[in-house]
Formats: structure tokens, sequence, C-alpha cells
């Protein structure tokens, strides 16, 4: 089923420009991914790319820093990224916001405390995803529908990927978000209208291994 996914572009689009360490490691990464279940359960598919970008930084290590992440790989869905920075386990600070989404949200979120700018039930959940990522060194995504100004009800997808300077603990973390009407989705699970009032429901939150 086709999707309409609401993403932005840098530039211009047309020609994708990738370096030889991340073709290299295709082979490989391509064989890790068909026997991945996590991977099963990302959405949308511009979702898995991130993720298979992530895998393929690794470079054997547990988790890949910052700058193993080779970003020009994947320029058309650089704009649904984002980094954070672990202040601890339930606080996070935007180091990159891309301008997908901070065109969406309406605000530069890059530079500010998450808690600054998210409250209630988004808040909850938001550190939900990334503390656990944070304290498990899991990979997760969780897909919440949230109601808009002008569109209605829209379905918000976010993928949450460790990333570490040491090696060993969390201090970063990376993924994308992307969104998108619930009529145009190709997300496998029910649309519930949430309750009268209510700010966000959580249809799904998922956890690697």
């Amino acid at each position: 089923m086709a999707c309409s996914v609401l993403i932005g572009c840098v530039g211009t689009c047309g020609s994708v420009v990738a370096s030889f360490a991340y073709f290299h490691s295709l082979p490989a990464m391509i064989s890790l991914t068909m026997t991945d279940p996590f991977r099963t359960q990302i959405y949308p598919p511009q979702a898995q790319e991130v993720y298979d970008l992530w895998l393929a930084a690794h470079g054997g290590k547990r988790f890949p820093k910052q700058a193993d992440l080779d970003l020009m790989a994947i320029p058309r869905l650089v704009p649904s990224c984002f980094i954070l920075d672990v202040v601890n386990q339930t606080r996070f600070r935007y180091r990159f916001v891309g301008t997908a989404i901070e065109e969406h949200i309406g605000e530069l979120l890059t530079g500010r405390m998450m808690d600054e700018v998210r409250k209630g039930k988004l808040l909850q959940t938001l550190t939900d995803l990334f503390g656990t990522t944070q304290r498990n060194g899991q990979a997760g995504m969780a897909t919440t529908q949230m109601p808009t100004e002008t569109r209605g009800h829209m379905l918000y997808h976010r993928l949450s990927l460790p990333l570490s300077d040491n090696g060993e603990t969390v201090d970063k973390i990376f993924g994308c978000h992307f969104f998108e009407l619930p009529s145009n989705s190709g997300f496998n699970q029910p649309y519930v209208e949430p309750p009268e009032g209510d700010e966000i429901n959580r249809l799904k939150m998922v956890f690697s291994e």
C-alpha cells in the first residue's frame, strides 16, 4: 500500500551522495536486516533507511558515535532526523532537529531542553521512548496520534537509536520523526479516535531485544 509521508528535502534531492564506506557495508547489513525482527516493526519505510544507516555505522562496536553516521548517504531524509543530548535518564536536549520537523511543529527546537517545549502525555511518551534507549541501549519505535490545528488528528512515528562517544554509555540519541494523516497511512495498527479533549494516544511502542 502506498503511503503519503510528509518529509522535507535539503537542496535538490535528485542525486544521492553516499560514501564508499556506507555502500561497502551494504552486503553484510542487508543480511543482518533480513533476520532483524525489530526492523520489521519500523514504520514508515523511510525510517527503515535511517535504521539501516545506523546499523552500518557500528563498525563492530556496541554503539556508533555521532561522527560515524554518514548522513550524506540519506540527504532527502536528513530534514526528518534529529539528535538528542542525554542530560540524564529522564532529560534530553535537542542537539539537532531537521527542518521538516521544526516546520511542522512551528517552532525551533535545536538547542532547547525537551521538557521546556513538550508537556503532559507527549513528554511522558517521549521520555519513555528515549529513556529506555538510553538506559538499556535498545533501539525503539513509537507511533502516536495527536490533534493538529488545521489537519485533524495525525500519526507521528519516531525512531530512537543509541549513540555513544565511548562505545559503552549512551550519551546521544539519533532518530527520525515522520508524520502523516491516518487516511494516507500504511501503518498496520487500527486508528482509534482519542477521548474528547485528550492530547495524545500511544498506539505502539516497541524496542529491540
